[in-house]
């Protein structure tokens, strides 16, 4: 997988990048940073910095949300849906060969 994400153009995705990208993928709208983190079971420095290079490299947005301003809420761009469609099609062509 890693070496066909590669290939297209997505390098540039960290360790776990993946595992956020698909995670959001299959959401409709922003998610909670809070939840990402249980979720994850990282600790909370360590999924922000996975975060923070996921938005410098152009893959998730992050946002104070609406209506709690102490809660910050990520999402895809649209490189994150792109490299997150092409995961889905490798592994589904995987997974039916």
């Amino acid at each position: 997988m890693r070496t066909a994400l590669d290939a297209a153009g997505y390098d540039d995705i960290p360790k776990n990048g993946l595992y956020v990208i698909g995670g959001l993928a299959r959401e409709i709208g922003a998610h909670p940073l809070s939840q990402l983190i249980e979720e994850l079971q990282l600790s909370k420095q360590a999924a922000g910095q996975l975060v923070d290079i996921l938005v410098i490299r152009g893959y998730l947005n992050r946002e104070v949300d609406s209506e709690d301003r102490r809660r910050l809420t990520i999402g895809l761009t649209e490189r994150g849906r792109a490299a997150a469609t092409y995961s889905q099609l490798r592994v589904s062509r995987w997974t039916t060969s």
